[in-house]
């Protein structure tokens, strides 16, 4: 999980959106992390990339 979250995040760092990232994230939003997965989610559907880059990076600490 957390290879796929570190190519997302360089991805929004990027400004861009990886579809298969975004398939997995998807997918994981069963997960203990479905509130982080969820507010990741939205702040790309929004385009808050910036936003996104933050709570990509905050969910990557908390899994180490």
């Amino acid at each position: 999980a957390t290879i796929h979250l570190e190519q997302m995040l360089q991805s929004v760092k990027q400004n861009m959106v990886d579809e298969e990232e975004l398939t997995f994230l998807r997918e994981a939003s069963t997960s203990k992390h479905k509130g982080a997965i969820t507010q990741i989610l939205l702040d790309i559907d929004d385009f808050e990339f910036e936003l996104a880059q933050q709570h990509i990076s905050a969910l990557l600490e908390t899994l180490k």
